[in-house]
């Protein structure tokens, strides 16, 4: 039996929180929960078979940040770059770039305006 699970955003004694309300059951998550709730569900998600989807696609809705922040590290550890980008809602996630692909990284991610005449990136 699926369980239907309510969500409403409330201003508890001034304190903007989550009101989550599942089988007759309420909590109320404060930022600070909710952020590890997040991650909590997002670690749990990767563990399940049926894995999300390996390609992009155009029918889905996705959250869409336009003003990322991101920042590149190295580390010893790992052959390639460590790439943050942080999103307002989900905050800091980070990828690992293996050598071989940051080349196709920076191509992916070079300007129109520097593409070649037919249409083709440098």
């Amino acid at each position: 039996m699926t369980q239907q699970i309510k969500l409403e955003l409330v201003n508890e004694y001034g304190k903007p929180s989550l009101l989550l309300t599942l089988d007759g059951r309420t909590a109320a998550l404060a930022a600070e929960e909710l952020d590890e709730l997040i991650e909590v569900l997002g670690l749990l998600r990767a563990d399940l078979t049926s894995a999300p989807e390996q390609t992009v696609s155009k029918a889905e809705r996705y959250a869409v940040e336009t003003n990322t922040e991101w920042h590149v590290h190295q580390n010893p550890l790992f052959d390639g770059a460590l790439l943050f980008l942080r999103h307002s809602g989900f905050g800091w996630t980070g990828f690992g770039l293996p050598s071989e692909q940051i080349d196709l990284f920076m191509e992916a991610t070079t300007p129109p305006s520097e593409w070649k005449n037919n249409g083709t990136r440098n």
